[in-house]
């Protein structure tokens, strides 16, 4: 079953991307397509408003097939959690299932038991009603629901639907929705100061500016356009969060914290797309093999990933980076995992130097990564570091890109640093709450037969 429904969405995302959206001049040719398609539509880069004969009967339009890349998720969602209803409908234990897993998060939860409602894990674990909460209309509402349409954040299908028995109650309309719009309304200005003062867009656009700064320039683009990045996807993804969040639907949060307030690839991910990376690890990971084949398993995750952002060659590139980034620090941290074989080396003083330097290692490979995928692409970033002899006797030599990739690694080495002492205090407040609330451990025994239940990964995307 997974198997044809991976294989029927992935290509159906080739389908729609061969065919440039199925617009009406690759179909129809340009004769009639210059009067028919949308300018922004089906063949958007390939086709301008500047090159159009005549201007376009429907006007000015986001490409569909870019909309519907948010809705190959939400039916690979619906196709799951309706998978998983039939089984349990089958045995007969989804109504056990769901009071032990409600049971479970009543004693172990925090967040359960500080809002007194339901987690989003609690929401997306228990298995849904396979008379009442599946169907033609509960389809196209989750499909076509307005506040998540566009852009997300991502929510499964029975987190949902959970919400038509019980909207969140957590966040008040009075308060909390009116603070968190606020938050949104800081984080434009924000971006409208940085564009205003660094003309990043221009400077990708144009490779003559680009290729006339220096290394030091050439390593500020990089990091102003993750900082472009960063708030403009926390912009419209945290905005359509407050209108579900007003309409009594809560989806996870994005962007938990700062692209600089890292410590690992893993953590990178967690933090930046945090719905879309547990909606991987429900659907993805879980069913690739989980912690047991993640070696293997983050290969297809993250060509996925790129494919599903766009089919280009950069994002192809970006996701091999990735990859390649994700094997050591999987390697590096189980091997260090153990408290009994390195208790010892836990205990010294520069332990936590160690972690800095491995934070400024994966901090190096982000930035590549993702200047090459989402940012400058492959030539400018691929320029900033080549050390080829060149005629000019004003380019950077040898000496200047130590210098730079030096200064770059403190620079990285320190906010690894704060961002490890930041997430001890995160953990002890967090210690301190459970003792607090009454939380109790999670103790080992029989479990409930769901995906849910299946050893949590770190995630990797």
């Amino acid at each position: 079953f997974l198997i044809s429904l991976w294989t029927f969405h992935v290509s159906i995302l080739f389908i729609n991307e061969h065919y440039h959206g199925y617009s009406f001049t690759a179909m129809l040719g340009s004769w009639i397509g210059d009067y028919l398609d949308p300018i922004g539509g089906g063949l958007r880069s390939r086709v301008g408003a500047n090159v159009r004969a005549h201007p376009p009967i429907m006007g000015e339009m986001m490409p569909w097939n870019v909309l519907f890349n948010m809705s190959t998720l939400r039916m690979i969602a619906y196709c799951v959690d309706y998978a998983e209803a039939i089984h349990f409908n089958k045995t007969g234990v989804t109504a056990s299932t769901t009071a032990g897993l409600e049971q479970k998060h009543q004693q172990t939860c925090l967040e359960c038991l500080e809002r007194r409602a339901p987690c989003y894990k609690l929401r997306t674990d228990c298995p849904r009603s396979l008379n009442d909460d599946f169907g033609v209309l509960n389809y196209l509402s989750y499909m076509l629901y307005v506040p998540l349409y566009i852009a997300g954040p991502m929510i499964s299908y029975n987190s949902f639907i959970s919400h038509r028995y019980q909207s969140q109650r957590f966040f008040s309309l009075n308060k909390d929705c009116v603070q968190y719009g606020f938050k949104v309304v800081r984080y434009i200005f924000s971006l409208v100061l940085l564009l205003h003062y660094m003309h990043i867009n221009a400077i990708k656009e144009h490779a003559t500016v680009f290729f006339g700064q220096t290394i030091g320039g050439k390593g500020s683009v990089f990091m102003i356009t993750l900082a472009f990045l960063w708030l403009k996807f926390s912009i419209f993804w945290k905005f359509f969060r407050l209108m579900a969040l007003i309409d009594g639907v809560e989806a996870p949060e994005d962007m938990l914290r700062c692209f600089n307030d890292t410590v690992s690839v893993a953590a990178f991910w967690r933090d930046w797309h945090a719905s879309f990376n547990v909606w991987i690890i429900r659907y993805m990971y879980i069913p690739l093999g989980g912690n047991k084949t993640r070696m293997i398993s983050i290969f297809p995750i993250f060509m996925f990933i790129a494919l599903w952002h766009d089919i280009e060659m950069s994002l192809f590139f970006w996701a091999l980076i990735m990859c390649l980034a994700f094997i050591p620090e999987i390697i590096v941290t189980g091997y260090f995992s153990s408290q009994k074989r390195f208790g010892w080396l836990r205990a010294k003083s520069y332990y936590q130097r160690l972690k800095g330097i491995g934070s400024g290692i994966a901090l190096f490979s982000l930035l590549a990564a993702n200047c090459i995928g989402f940012g400058t692409g492959t030539e400018k970033t691929a320029s900033a570091v080549s050390i080829d002899d060149k005629p000019d006797p004003n380019a950077p030599k040898t000496m200047d890109y130590v210098v730079a990739l030096s200064l770059g690694f403190v620079h990285f080495y320190v906010a690894g640093m704060i961002s490890w002492r930041r997430r001890g205090m995160s953990e002890d407040d967090e210690k301190k709450r459970k003792l607090a609330i009454g939380v109790q451990q999670p103790t080992r025994g029989p479990k409930p037969t769901t995906q849910a239940d299946t050893p949590q990964p770190e995630p990797t995307a």
